[in-house]
């Protein structure tokens, strides 16, 4: 069921393998252009916005068979406004 899976733990581009999983999932074809994802030594570093908490958490549970460290930092802003951004 899966769409990504952890073919080869040995190979250490996690930002890629983690943007080739989004890109075969329904919820997320098409829609990472407010994503970004960086590499980093043991796992991948999540920024950007996306307009739902569902999909941020659905973001983890996409990438969740890839078997690497996630740290989301993904914000939350709706199209109406509402945000989980801090303001400074």
């Amino acid at each position: 069921m899966p769409f990504c899976h952890d073919r080869n733990p040995a190979r250490r581009n996690y930002a890629a393998d983690a943007l080739r999983c989004l890109d075969r999932d329904p919820l997320f074809h098409g829609r990472t252009n407010t994503l970004q994802i960086e590499h980093a030594d043991d796992g991948i570093t999540l920024t950007g916005t996306l307009p739902t908490y569902y999909l941020k958490q659905m973001l983890q549970k996409v990438l969740r068979p890839l078997r690497i460290n996630i740290d989301n930092h993904v914000h939350v802003v709706s199209a109406n406004g509402v945000s989980a951004i801090d303001r400074d």
